[in-house]
């Protein structure tokens, strides 16, 4: 059935995304947790059944199929919600994309603004966490687990980058961090207790270049991971730096680099927030899509 569903260039699409991508299709969240314009859209979406231009020549009720924004040639849902210049531009797709941010942003600093120093659990070091044992002998204790990166501090900085300004725990990054760089990571923690620094670079993507979108962010944000790691402290410390891109693509699906970022931060209720993140990507998807006729953007505007 698979290989059958291989063949078929749109409703076998979606055999040519990422293994690990996840999205919650039970009846509980489709029936409650979604309004029926969203679970409608989803649906749509899935099969790419929605009236796009290019189905609405198929279906014999239009005479062409150019998208009436930014003049292509192919008015596809893939092309509205991924690949149009003119909503590039208007700044659909970054009002999506700050949509997703915000919902993890709003967790991260949540969850760091209830740490105390009570809570905090020292790393494990990474000699202690393998601990080998000889043939026919019993381990004489248990491994230690590795402690998450946000629970092993109480003093972390947030800032998050929206629309070219910085918000959070500053108006910059430190320069004690890094005196200068002209990049801007999505959000950005440190801690100088830990000497360590967490980059985050979100990605809202099509299915099938979420791979692709991983790759190229983590080797767009190698550079800065080099400088800051060659800033030292007066005592000669340097800078421990975790770079994770992460994906939530353009229909709602929760890429695995989800899985790790959350895990290595430690969060709580890790499903209810990759469920937050899916939804919010979906929402601003649904509304890029009822404005794929129209030039005019005021939904920032009425927000």
């Amino acid at each position: 059935r698979r290989r059958r569903c291989m063949g078929l260039s749109i409703h076998g699409e979606w055999t040519r995304w990422d293994k690990e991508q996840f999205q919650d299709m039970t009846w509980r969240r489709l029936l409650y947790e979604l309004s029926p314009s969203l679970v409608k859209f989803l649906m749509g979406s899935l099969n790419d059944c929605l009236p796009s231009r290019t189905n609405l020549r198929r279906w014999g009720k239009r005479s062409d199929c150019h998208c009436p924004l930014c003049g292509y040639r192919w008015g596809t849902m893939h092309h509205v919600l991924s690949t149009c210049k003119f909503s590039l531009q208007q700044g659909r797709y970054t009002y999506r994309h700050d949509l997703v941010l915000r919902v993890l942003f709003d967790a991260i600093r949540s969850f760091i603004d209830g740490l105390s120093p009570d809570d905090v659990r020292p790393g494990v070091p990474l000699h202690k966490q393998v601990c080998f044992v000889r043939e026919g002998e019993l381990p004489t204790e248990t491994p230690a687990k590795e402690v998450p990166l946000l629970h092993q501090a109480s003093d972390w900085g947030l800032i998050m980058d929206v629309n070219g300004k910085w918000v959070g725990s500053g108006s910059c990054i430190p320069s004690h961090v890094v005196a200068h760089t002209v990049q801007r990571p999505d959000i950005m923690l440190w801690s100088d207790s830990l000497r360590v620094v967490i980059l985050l670079e979100l990605t809202v993507p099509a299915e099938v270049n979420a791979v692709a979108a991983h790759s190229r962010k983590r080797n767009r944000y190698a550079d800065l991971q080099s400088e800051i790691q060659t800033t030292t402290s007066a005592d000669g410390i340097g800078w421990v730096v975790h770079v994770f891109p992460f994906e939530v693509t353009a229909r709602g699906f929760v890429g695995g680099s989800v899985n790790k970022l959350l895990r290595s931060l430690g969060l709580p209720m890790r499903k209810r927030l990759k469920n937050a993140l899916s939804k919010m990507a979906l929402r601003g998807s649904y509304v890029i899509w009822t404005y794929r006729d129209s030039p005019e953007w005021a939904v920032e505007k009425r927000s």
